[in-house]
C-alpha cells in the first residue's frame, strides 16, 4: 500500500534526495514562492491581511529572502485593492449622508411651518421719554 500522508500546504516541503547544493537552494526559493502564494490565498480581510509575517522554517537564507519579497508583493497588492475599493465606498457614503440630511431638512420644513409663521399679538410698545436739561450759558 502506498504511503500517502496528508501534507499541509502551508508547510515547507523537504527537497528531494540527490540534489546538489545549488539545486537545493533553487528548490527552497521555489518553495518560498509557493508557500507565500498559499498563505496569501488563505488570508482573510482586515488589518491582518496587510501585516508582515515571519517566514516559515526550513527555507534557508535565500529562501527567506525570496519569501519576504513575495510576501511584500502580495501585501502591497492587497493594499492597492483595499485603497481602490475604499475610495468608491467613501463617495457612496458621502452621497448617502447628503441624501439623509436633505430628507431631514425637507421633513423639518414641511412639518414645522405653522407654529413660527403665526405672529403673536403684541402689546403697545413702551413709551420712551427723553429728559433734557438746559444749562445756561454765560452770555445770557
Amino acid at each position: 500500500m502506498a504511503d500517502t500522508e496528508d501534507v499541509d500546504p502551508l508547510q515547507v516541503r523537504k527537497p528531494p534526495e540527490g540534489l546538489s547544493r545549488a539545486e537545493r537552494r533553487v528548490w527552497r526559493e521555489t518553495e518560498a514562492v509557493r508557500v507565500a502564494e498559499v498563505r496569501d490565498q488563505a488570508r482573510t480581510g482586515g488589518i491582518r491581511s496587510v501585516l508582515a509575517t515571519a517566514p516559515p522554517k526550513g527555507l534557508g537564507r535565500s529562501g527567506r529572502r525570496v519569501w519576504r519579497e513575495a510576501d511584500r508583493d502580495n501585501r502591497s497588492r492587497r493594499m492597492q485593492a483595499e485603497v481602490s475599493g475604499s475610495e468608491s465606498d467613501r463617495y457612496v457614503g458621502a452621497m448617502v449622508l447628503t441624501a439623509v440630511i436633505g430628507v431631514v431638512i425637507a421633513m423639518r420644513v414641511l412639518f414645522s411651518g405653522g407654529d413660527e409663521a403665526t405672529p403673536q399679538p403684541s402689546t403697545s410698545p413702551p413709551a420712551v421719554t427723553y429728559q433734557v436739561t438746559v444749562t445756561p450759558t454765560k452770555g445770557e
